[in-house]
């Protein structure tokens, strides 16, 4: 990262919707994959919670195009210094949209925080999946 401008969540998350309309001949046939990428950081690594993670719901069934068909998670990220994380995973049959969400950890009981998490260069990739 040189200098990169960076997204710092403190409280709360950040959603994007994401229209797979463009790409649907692709996922009615099942050759589609998601490939979720980025690069995280949380601003103190011996924190018990408040570290980041990326979270995607893919959304659309044949009977129902808003229900959530599956749920992604990224590992989350409990290093001080940038880490890039990637998730692939296979994009159901009759998706209509991904939400994807930066969100930071928040465990029951816990009160040993970190107070930031940051994100960086996140991206998201539909592939043609290999059969």
């Amino acid at each position: 990262m040189d200098n990169d401008r960076v997204f710092a969540l403190e409280d709360g998350y950040l959603i994007q919707d994401i229209d797979l309309s463009k790409y649907s001949d692709k996922i009615d046939r099942g050759h589609a994959e998601l490939v979720i990428n980025g690069e995280m950081k949380s601003s103190n690594g011996n924190a018990s919670d408040g570290h980041p993670y990326i979270h995607c719901l893919i959304i659309g069934t044949a009977d129902a195009p808003d229900r959530i068909n599956t749920y992604v998670n990224t590992e989350y990220v409990l290093s001080t210094t940038w880490q890039k994380v990637q998730r692939r995973v296979s994009i159901p049959e009759h998706s209509t949209s991904i939400r994807l969400l930066l969100k930071k950890t928040a465990f029951a009981g816990s009160n040993a925080t970190s107070r930031y998490a940051f994100f960086n260069s996140v991206s998201i990739k539909i592939l043609d999946r290999i059969q």
